[in-house]
C-alpha cells in the first residue's frame, strides 16, 4: 500500500540584484510539492528537486539505457540518486548513479574519473580502494540531460559498519586500524596523482561486497534478499499529476542489513563531486562543518591538506564510533564547531580570528563566559574567555589519568550498555578503556594531522607509516565495574596514608 509523501521545500541562495524576465519565467516553471517533515527521517531524496536541472524521475522496473533494469534504490544525495540495477546484457548486479542535470554538465566527478582513467589502470584504482565507474551513459528527460555512472554494488557506509562492531572486543581495534590503513592508502594514491577528494568523510566511504557471491544471486534471489520496495506517493501542492517532471512515487532506500552477509573488510572511497586538482586551488568545498578544515570554515584557499584534516576526524570516528567534532548535545553548528576547535587546539590563529570578528560571531549562547581579568586586559579566544577554555579542557581530562586533551578523549572510561532487545538484554553495563600505548600513539597521530595551519599537517605518506597504523595488535583491558572499584581503592589508600 502506498503512503502519502509530502515534500520539503528546496532552498536556493538567491543572487542579489534586479530580477529579469527569465528569472520570473523560471520561478513560474517550478513545480511545487507538498511538505512533510518525515521525508528526511525516512531517507527520501529532496523531492522538490524534481524540477528543471534536478533529479530524473525513475520508477521500479524502468530500464535505463536499454540495459539496466531498476530493482531498488541504494541511496541519494545532493548530486544524484543511486539505483540497484540488473545488467540485462551481462546478467550482473550494478549500481547506477543518475546525476542531477545541473551537476551533469562540467561535473567535477566526471572530470576526476576521466583523469584517473588516463593516469592509472583499473587494477591500480581497485588496489588503492578508489571507486571508479565501469561505464557511463546519458539520459534525456523532462528536467534536463543526466549523466549516469555504472558502478559495482557496494555495501553500507564505514560508520554503519563500525556501529555493528563490539566496542569492547579487542578485534575491533585491529579491524578499525585495518580500515584506516586502507583509507590512508587511497588518499596517498589520490594525492600522489595531484587530486584532492574535498569531501572525505565516513558517509563517502563504503564497504565492499563479495562480488563472486553477489554475482551468483539471480533476480528472484535478490528480490527475496532486499524485499519489496516501499513506495510513497508524491503529491504536488496544486493537486496535478507530478509526472512527467516528478515521479509517481518515491522509494525508500535499502537498509544496510540486506548485504551484511556479503560484506568484506575492505573499503571503497566514493563521491568525488567536490574533488579538484592541486593545480586548481579552490576557496571552499561542500564538506559538512564537522569534517571541515579551518581554512574551509573561514573561507581561505584550500588544498589537499583539507583531506588530512577530515581524515583525522574519520580516523577518530572509525576507532571510537563517535564524532570528533560536532557530536555534542548542541550539534554541529558553525559556532559550536569553532568552540570545540578552540577547546581542543587552543585559540584560533589571528587569520581566522579576524574573519570571526569581521562576521560578528559571538559564540554559542549556552557557553558560560568566565571573564579572566589580567589588569585591564580581558584574555579572550574567539568563542569565549581563555579561562572558559581551560575549564572545558579540565572537564575533559579530569579522572582520565591523562593531561593531554587528545589522550584524555581517547583514554577516558567508556561504558557499553546492554541492548534493549535481542541477545544480551539484561546484562550489566561493561566499563572499558583503550590500552595506554594505543591512546598515546593515536593521540600523537591526530595531533600532527589536526593543525590550524595546513602546511603543518603531515602527509598521507607519513600517516601510513605512523606507529599507530603499523604497530602491534592492541589489547583491551576490560572488567565490569573494575575502574569504579579501583577508584574507590585509590581513595581509600590515600585517606589511610593521611
Amino acid at each position: 500500500m502506498e503512503k502519502e509523501c509530502d515534500v520539503e521545500g528546496f532552498f536556493h541562495h538567491a543572487n542579489e540584484g534586479i530580477s529579469t524576465d527569465d528569472d520570473t519565467a523560471a520561478k513560474e516553471d517550478v513545480q511545487e510539492y507538498k511538505y512533510n517533515y518525515l521525508t528526511e527521517q525516512w531517507g527520501l531524496e529532496d523531492i522538490s528537486r524534481y524540477n528543471n536541472g534536478g533529479f530524473h524521475p525513475i520508477h521500479i522496473e524502468d530500464v535505463l539505457d536499454d540495459r539496466y533494469e531498476v530493482v531498488h534504490k541504494l541511496g541519494s544525495g545532493g548530486f544524484g540518486i543511486v539505483w540497484l540495477c540488473r545488467d540485462r546484457h551481462l546478467e550482473k548486479w550494478r549500481a547506477v548513479k543518475v546525476m542531477t542535470a545541473d551537476h551533469s554538465l562540467n561535473s567535477a566527478e566526471a572530470k576526476t574519473f576521466e583523469f584517473l582513467k588516463q593516469n592509472s589502470s583499473l587494477d591500480e584504482l581497485v588496489k588503492n580502494h578508489i571507486a571508479i565507474p565501469l561505464d557511463s551513459f546519458w539520459i534525456d528527460g523532462p528536467n534536463g540531460r543526466h549523466l549516469c555512472f555504472v558502478l559495482p554494488v557496494y555495501g553500507c557506509t564505514v560508520s554503519r559498519w563500525r556501529s555493528r562492531l563490539d566496542s569492547v572486543n579487542p578485534k575491533t581495534a585491529e579491524l578499525s586500524k585495518k580500515i584506516c590503513q586502507q583509507l590512508t592508502e587511497g588518499l596517498e594514491f589520490l594525492h600522489g596523482h595531484g587530486l584532492c577528494h574535498g569531501d572525505l568523510r565516513p558517509s563517502n566511504i563504503l564497504m565492499k561486497l563479495d562480488q563472486d557471491a553477489l554475482s551468483q544471486l539471480n533476480q528472484a534471489q535478490m528480490l527475496e534478499l532486499v524485499e519489496e520496495p516501499e513506495a510513497y506517493e508524491v503529491q504536488t501542492t496544486s493537486g496535478v499529476d507530478p509526472r512527467p517532471r516528478g515521479p509517481e512515487y518515491c522509494v525508500l532506500p535499502l537498509t544496510s542489513e540486506w548485504c551484511e552477509k556479503l560484506m568484506v573488510e575492505e573499503i571503497a572511497i566514493t563521491d568525488f563531486g567536490e574533488s579538484f586538482l592541486m593545480s586548481s586551488a579552490r576557496q571552499s568545498t561542500g564538506i559538512p562543518t564537522s569534517y571541515a578544515a579551518p581554512e574551509i570554515l573561514f573561507r581561505q584557499p584550500v588544498g589537499i591538506e583539507v583531506d588530512i584534516w577530515s581524515l583525522a576526524c574519520t580516523f577518530y570516528e572509525i576507532r571510537t564510533g563517535q564524532s570528533l567534532f560536532g557530536g555534542s548535545f548542541w550539534g554541529s553548528t558553525f559556532e559550536m564547531i569553532v568552540y570545540e576547535l578552540e577547546v581542543v587546539l587552543g585559540p584560533l590563529p589571528n587569520l581566522y580570528k579576524k574573519v570571526w570578528d569581521e562576521e560578528g560571531f559571538e559564540g554559542p549562547d549556552h557557553i558560560v563566559r568566565v571573564i579572566e581579568d589580567a589588569g585591564s586586559v580581558v584574555k579572550m579566544a574567539a568563542t569565549c574567555s581563555l579561562a572558559s577554555l581551560n575549564c572545558a579542557r579540565t572537564d575533559i581530562t579530569d579522572d582520565t589519568g591523562y593531561d593531554d586533551v587528545f589522550e584524555a578523549m581517547l583514554g577516558k572510561k567508556r561504558i557499553k550498555y546492554a541492548p534493549c532487545i535481542g541477545e544480551g538484554v539484561g546484562k550489566p553495563p561493561v566499563e572499558y578503556r583503550y590500552e595506554e600505548e594505543e591512546v598515546r600513539d593515536l593521540a600523537d597521530l591526530l595531533r600532527q594531522m589536526l593543525q590550524y595551519h595546513s602546511e603543518n599537517r603531515i602527509s598521507a605518506k607519513v600517516i601510513k607509516g605512523h606507529r599507530w597504523l603499523q604497530g602491534k595488535e592492541v589489547s583491551m583491558t576490560i572488567h565490569t565495574g573494575l575502574w569504579y572499584l579501583l577508584d574507590i581503592f585509590r581513595k581509600y589508600v590515600k585517606v589511610s596514608a593521611q
